[in-house]
């Protein structure tokens, strides 16, 4: 056999919490969370689907398959279930931070006791061949939220017997941490120059990074396949790994297949030249439509906006609620009038303009900026005799 097909996957993290709330107070009743969790388990499932429809020889996963610490019974049992159901494909996992291979885990537990499904069980390299194709896996469990010691520093050459040898781990790559991520079993892939490792299959990072060392080595991070936050966006991946055997040396082909059932994004829109709106709900849409799934929106809203469409800004959200799974807006617009101009007057309003837009100059974040804009348009409008068109605006700040 010349040619391996194998598909890498990673940090599913079955079971995360989501903290984000619902649309708004009348729709608290809509569980953000359960439908998260779900397309979790969804993305998992179509990951299994593309790989027997691939037919692939094996499906590697690097680590973080659950939240140990929250998964729950019914969880477990679809996990079994859907184990069970992919024989005979290969499944191939490397326990990592999140889901560890501890005493009482469903790991250690046996709870997949299949002959196609294979479970490292050890802080220390293992080997595990498969035995109708050649391909040799070599990986590690961590045995606890922080692993004990780190194989990588112990890592030993592998036999040039013809095989296709392939690591696969739950760890950081030192040259490419995330900003802000921790670091976990930390290793430098320029150190790896064993010629007969094919293909170095990831975990922990949660977006896609691929990287070939100086000796030719592969390392791939396919990201998790369901973003779980906003610092997750676009598109998710499982990764489709080609091995074909090439004067001697197995070499890797990599494509990615998008697996995700949402996506995350963040957008800016400009409403100056906004007339109402329904302006601002047919950009929202087309926002929507553009994405081939799902939306989970961070939209923020700025310009100079006049008073009637910012009042009516509060009801978008909700008017929204088929067209996006998650939509939250941002309103940093500010209102149309000059309160620069209206301050320079020598009046007791211009004296209050002035502090105030110093207080706006000086608020510490986005909430009391907002707050204080609003009290600004409030005040305005008091002294002129006229009411603002923005019901309940002094409720939401209390």
């Amino acid at each position: 056999m010349t040619e391996l097909r194998l598909v890498h996957t990673s940090d599913i993290h079955l079971d995360a919490a989501f903290g984000l709330r619902a649309y708004a107070r009348e729709y608290s009743r809509v569980s953000f969370g359960a439908r998260r969790r779900q397309a979790l388990r969804d993305a998992l499932l179509a990951v299994i689907r593309f790989a027997q429809e691939w037919d692939a020889h094996a499906l590697l996963i690097a680590g973080d398959l659950f939240e140990a610490e929250r998964i729950s019974r019914d969880t477990l049992d679809f996990l079994r279930q859907t184990f069970a159901q992919a024989a005979p494909l290969p499944i191939i996992v490397a326990p990592g931070n999140h889901d560890p291979y501890i005493p009482g885990s469903p790991y250690a537990e046996n709870f997949f006791p299949f002959p196609h499904v294979h479970i490292f069980s050890e802080a220390a390299w293992q080997s595990h061949r498969l035995e109708s194709v050649p391909l040799a896996v070599h990986g590690f469990a961590f045995d606890g939220p922080d692993i004990s010691t780190n194989p990588f520093t112990r890592m030993e050459s592998m036999p040039n017997d013809g095989y296709a040898h392939v690591v696969l781990a739950h760890g950081s790559m030192t040259s490419r941490v995330p900003e802000g991520k921790s670091v976990f079993a930390p290793f430098d892939a320029e150190q790896m120059v064993d010629p007969t490792v094919a293909y170095v299959a990831l975990g922990h990072y949660h977006n896609l990074i691929q990287y070939t060392n100086a000796s030719g080595i592969p390392f791939c991070y396919p990201g998790s396949p369901e973003g779980l936050n906003f610092t997750e966006p676009g598109p998710r991946y499982c990764m489709a790994v080609t091995l074909t055997l090439e004067s001697g040396r197995w070499r890797a082909r990599l494509e990615p297949k998008k697996v995700n059932q949402a996506v995350y994004i963040t957008h800016e829109i400009d409403c100056t030249a906004f007339s109402s709106a329904q302006e601002l709900v047919e950009a929202l849409r087309t926002l929507a439509r553009r994405e081939t799934c799902p939306a989970i929106a961070r939209v923020k809203l700025t310009g100079n906006c006049s008073a009637n469409f910012r009042a009516a800004v509060n009801e978008v959200t909700a008017a929204l609620h088929d067209d996006f799974l998650y939509l939250e807006l941002r309103d940093e617009t500010t209102p149309a009038e000059d309160y620069e101009q209206l301050a320079q007057a020598a009046t007791s309003l211009g004296l209050l303009l002035r502090k105030m837009n110093e207080a706006i100059q000086d608020a510490p974040d986005a909430r009391e900026y907002r707050k204080i804009v609003r009290a600004r348009e409030i005040a305005l409008a008091a002294f002129r005799g006229t009411v603002l068109p923005i019901p309940g605006v002094e409720e939401e700040y209390r």
